[in-house]
């Protein structure tokens, strides 16, 4: 029997050791899903886990971020995804607190919402918003890789989240968070697909601009279909402008619009549920491309920092037409075209944007605080501070001076030319 013992306690130390081999070898890529208990979150573990995402050699650490009062239901919700057998899911940690949950991390899938109560002002609202995705922003900052990237998806403001969290987490490369457009996209496509009697994947290049939960332009300029049974055929590759194949131009000028509008409040009403399944799978597949790049000749909208592109505002987070290139990269389409009218409602929706943003980031007019006496703010200053932080508060004030003196200049220089112009002309004996 001690032979048998001795053996025994040998296989064992021999198998752990091949188990650690096997672990020291293996490098999985963290990802966190925050609001893990919602039905959103539910839909997309098993194409996150399965290879379909991250591609079919790479394993997964999933970190379920929830309250405290979900921990109960994401552990079942663990258990049942061990029951699917994945073999790229190498384990599952379960969390109430974000420090443990952003740590290390190389991906973060935010569904977070700050509902809006009833009757409550936009601007509280927003500062809400700010307060909440901040925290997360500057816990990112610290705890997580420096090249994680971080989508956020859901109903909320989701351009107003994206730029406060990108101001609040230097650390990051300012491309690496974006807003999905993608389950909107997805929307427009099935409206446009169902008109044409094709399956709403053969719908490709349409775009959506602006503000994402916002105001925002259907763009399908370039959309085009692939599969529709018309006169001319090709191979899968082959595509029809979408515009040629819709005859009912009425219809695309005013119904189509008036029925993506109603589209996810029809869904929902018909659930009696959130909209979950199309989300988790929207944003599943805007991760795979951007992991290992998009079909080649595709063109997706993403809620990115503007750097200047179509006139939009450098440093504006904007919906906007991009491809996605392996490993990792994103790249705005340049040579999309915009009509008059387009552009003209695109200078509407900066303003709508901007006008978000200095509800937080306050835009200073030389006018105003000529006549406003600085008690007059410090309520406002108080609650920014308890948003930011004193440090961070102190920053913005510093950034106002600098501007401010960058102004001063400009108006000399503006005036230079003008003078040393007369006195040219003076030299010259002219007068």
């Amino acid at each position: 029997m001690k032979a048998i013992g001795a053996e025994n306690q040998r296989t064992k130390k021999e198998i752990d050791a091949e188990w650690a081999a096997f672990l020291a070898s293996s490098h999985p890529i963290k990802l966190c899903i925050t609001n893990a208990n919602s039905g959103s979150a539910y839909a997309m573990i098993k194409a996150a886990c399965s290879g379909e995402v991250f591609g079919a050699d790479t394993e997964v650490s999933l970190c379920l971020l929830g309250s405290d009062s979900d921990l109960e239901t994401l552990a079942g919700t663990e258990m049942e995804a061990f029951d699917l057998a994945l073999p790229l899911l190498r384990k599952i940690h379960i969390t109430s607190d974000p420090h443990e949950a952003f740590n290390d991390c190389s991906v973060i899938v935010i569904f977070d919402e700050v509902v809006k109560n009833e009757e409550e002002e936009r601007e509280l609202w927003l500062r809400r918003n700010a307060e909440h995705f901040i925290n997360y922003a500057k816990i990112i900052n610290d705890a997580s890789k420096p090249d994680v990237r971080v989508i956020i998806a859901g109903d909320g403001p989701l351009n107003f989240i994206a730029s406060m969290m990108v101001k609040n987490a230097p650390r990051v490369p300012r491309q690496n968070i974006v807003a999905c457009p993608r389950q909107f996209e997805n929307e427009v496509k099935a409206t446009l697909a169902q008109k044409l009697g094709v399956n709403s994947a053969g719908i490709v290049n349409t775009i959506i601009w602006g503000n994402i939960n916002g105001s925002h332009i259907i763009d399908i300029e370039g959309a085009r279909v692939h599969g529709y049974d018309g006169a001319i055929w090709g191979p899968p590759s082959f595509s029809i402008p979408v515009q040629e194949m819709i005859h009912d131009k009425k219809w695309l000028e005013t119904e189509f619009y008036e029925v993506v509008a109603k589209h996810k409040v029809s869904v929902e009403t018909m659930l009696n549920h959130p909209k979950s399944m199309s989300q988790g799978a929207a944003v599943a597949t805007l991760l795979n491309h951007w992991w290992t790049g998009s079909p080649e000749g595709h063109v997706f909208s993403l809620g990115i920092l503007s750097e200047g592109a179509f006139d939009i505002p450098e440093g504006l987070v904007f919906s906007c037409p991009v491809n996605f290139s392996c490993p990792g990269y994103w790249t705005v389409v340049q040579d999309s075209t915009l009509s008059p009218e387009n552009q003209e409602k695109i200078r509407s929706i900066i303003k709508e944007i901007q006008s978000d943003e200095q509800v937080i980031y306050p835009k200073a007019e030389e006018k105003l605080e000529e006549t406003v006496p600085q008690e007059d703010n410090a309520q406002e200053n108080l609650e920014n501070e308890k948003i930011f932080g004193e440090e961070s508060l102190e920053k913005i004030k510093e950034e106002k001076e600098e501007k401010e003196e960058e102004k001063s200049e400009e108006k000399d220089k503006s005036s230079r030319p003008h003078w040393v112009f007369l006195s040219v002309i003076n030299t010259l004996g002219i007068f």
